[in-house]
């Protein structure tokens, strides 16, 4: 199973394959993370993901998937909304986003919102409800 790692600087777009060095060749001496599922506010590298194919380390199938992940600015909420419903802690959420534990409050808050819930707890009802259905 591969791991990711992605810079923690504000103006980082791209995920990176292998840790401590990549397979494009990257280093990370400074602030970084590393996990072993693909991040979802970043793109991943293309040049990690032709040499992890290279290498055996994933599949033709597995690149082409990372290829095709490309999340945008509206994707991270829906992404916090999974996160939310598998029970993720706002931590934890925050960590595999790469932002603040303010701006996890932002969506959270957001999502409760719209969907006119006062509670979290009110939250996952109403989600759970409108599954269920």
């Amino acid at each position: 199973m591969p791991r990711y790692v992605t810079s923690l600087r504000a103006d980082a777009k791209l995920a990176h394959i292998g840790y401590p060095v990549t397979t494009c060749g990257v280093i990370f001496p400074g602030v970084h993370r590393v996990t072993d599922h693909m991040p979802a506010d970043r793109r991943i590298c293309p040049e990690c993901v032709s040499n992890a194919t290279g290498f055996g380390w994933i599949t033709e199938d597995e690149a082409a998937a990372l290829l095709r992940i490309a999340p945008t600015e509206r994707d991270i909420p829906a992404a916090v909304v999974e996160m939310l419903i598998e029970g993720t802690s706002d931590r934890e959420m925050a960590h595999r986003l790469g932002v603040s534990m303010r701006t996890i409050s932002r969506y959270v808050s957001s999502a409760m919102q719209q969907a006119g819930a006062q509670t979290r707890f009110q939250w996952g009802y109403l989600v759970g409800m409108s599954h269920a259905g």
